[in-house]
């Protein structure tokens, strides 16, 4: 499957199942830190990135759940989880576009 592809479906999923909850929550396991202000100011950017994308007249804001500290980096669509092992700011923005 192309990107631009991936990309479509990951938004039209992100679009139909999140319009209606927003925010971003961040969970950590043991003593991981990461920069609050800046966790928040990638998710909006992704966000506006999707927005301005699909010229979506809605606002694109989901409810996402990023973990730190588990074993793996992993993006748990469904379950709109984004786990990092450690605070990782481009993996976070990547994650953050599919999610």
């Amino acid at each position: 499957m192309t990107s631009g592809i991936r990309f479509a479906a990951a938004v039209l999923i992100l679009t139909a199942a999140c319009f209606a909850q927003e925010g971003l929550t961040v969970g950590a396991k043991g003593k991981q830190t990461w920069p609050a202000a800046e966790a928040q100011k990638i998710y909006r950017s992704a966000n506006a990135v999707v927005q301005r994308e699909f010229s979506a007249n809605l606002s694109v804001a989901p409810s996402v759940m990023l973990v730190l500290g588990p074993d793996k980096n992993e993006v748990e669509v469904g379950q709109q989880e984004i786990r990092l092992k450690k605070w990782d700011r481009n993996a976070f923005a990547q994650a953050q576009i599919f999610q």
